[in-house]
């Protein structure tokens, strides 16, 4: 779907048949994964919880092998390594919790975004859903920029959709 001229969105729903508090673990827990070898490491940057909203706030840092590069551009840029920041806010009173993260490396080129909002289902209570959208906006290369943005969603929607598999296992393998 395009959402403006200079950029590309993709938003996802999926209803998880897991509580809402075991998909909310099984999201914190599922980073590093032998799944998606290219996310190397994940770090705890800041964390807080704030007590007139009873919800606690978290900033990590995942740190991803840049695999989905042609290797010429890996040699041409001299790195290997690409960064991507994640903020995230609970609230357990109200049973959502929300994440967004975006991209650091090359973000003045090409900016990507991604936000998931987990809460219980609608339809029933004892299920998840999980709305997911991602934004790709490439800032330079002319009328290369909507193949290129093209490409990015086309990439985060396979990883989004690995993300979501790996999430059930990592439920079920810890039995959150």
């Amino acid at each position: 779907m395009q959402a403006a001229r200079d950029e590309i969105e993709h938003p996802v729903e999926s209803v998880f048949s897991h509580a809402w508090e075991s998909c909310v673990m099984g999201s914190w827990y599922k980073w590093p994964n032998p799944r998606r070898p290219d996310i190397v490491h994940v770090d705890l940057l800041n964390k807080r919880f704030c007590p007139d909203s009873n919800c606690f706030f978290s900033t990590r840092l995942l740190i991803l092998r840049l695999s989905s590069l042609p290797k010429w551009l890996n040699r041409l840029l001299g790195i290997d390594h690409g960064f991507f920041v994640e903020e995230s806010i609970l609230c357990p009173d109200r049973r959502l919790f929300v994440m967004k993260g975006r991209n650091l490396s090359f973000a003045s080129i090409l900016q990507m975004e991604e936000t998931c909002v987990y809460e219980p289902s609608l339809d029933n209570d004892a299920h998840t859903l999980l709305r997911q959208n991602a934004r790709a906006r490439l800032k330079a290369f002319g009328w290369a920029s909507s193949r290129v943005e093209k490409m990015a969603v086309e990439n985060y929607k396979e990883n989004s959709s690995l993300g979501r598999e790996i999430l059930i296992e990592t439920i079920e393998k810890r039995n959150l």
